[in-house]
């Protein structure tokens, strides 16, 4: 159960809403029993106002939903989703669980199926952006809009980041212009303070 991005007053709404579900269904037994299950059903059905101006997916692709990659899938399961599971077992062997995966491949051989598929089974938010969106015209608004895209991300965290079209932001650096180059600075500056 996360409550990333929830503010007081959002903590006192799920109370007020769990309390107002725990007295209609014990009505009768003249009773208030509140249930994890009635908080959980709330803090469902309240959004955040901490994280209003985040357009966050929550996708609802399972790894049953994939089709063949099964040692795409596992390898994936065992470098994203054990560490996840099972943390106190990579700190006892001293294993560094890895921060991210690259998926590369042609369009359409169900790269964003699997990043979605990866939010959904260990239950992580998910933030989808596409290379291009990030360019602005206007100076060094590139750049912020990384930094935004990043901080909206450990508002939200732990979160999935799909950058859908990376080639866009990333291309060779001596082929580059001075914004890509700026931009693709910037990225690698976030990446690196991914804790």
């Amino acid at each position: 159960m996360s409550i990333n991005g929830f503010t007081i007053g959002d903590i006192k709404l799920l109370v007020r809403e769990s309390v107002i579900k725990g007295i209609n269904k014990n009505r009768d037994k003249n009773e208030l029993i509140i249930t994890k299950e009635e908080i959980e059903e709330c803090l469902s059905e309240i959004q955040p106002s901490g994280l209003k101006d985040i357009l966050m997916e929550i996708p609802k692709v399972y790894w049953s939903d994939i089709g063949g990659y099964e040692e795409i899938k596992e390898e994936v399961r065992s470098v994203i989703e054990k560490p996840l599971k099972y943390p106190e077992a990579y700190i006892r062997m001293g294993i560094n669980s890895p921060k991210g995966i690259l998926l590369y491949g042609p369009p359409g051989c169900c790269k964003t199926m699997i990043a979605k598929a990866i939010a959904t089974e260990s239950k992580l938010n998910f933030i989808a952006i596409k290379g291009p969106e990030l360019f602005s015209k206007y100076v060094g608004d590139s750049e912020k809009a990384i930094r935004e895209l990043f901080r909206k991300a450990k508002l939200c965290s732990p979160c999935v980041i799909f950058f859908d079209e990376i080639d866009a932001i990333a291309g060779q650096r001596s082929d580059s212009s001075d914004v890509n180059e700026r931009v693709l600075i910037q990225l690698l500056t976030e990446m690196n303070g991914i804790e």
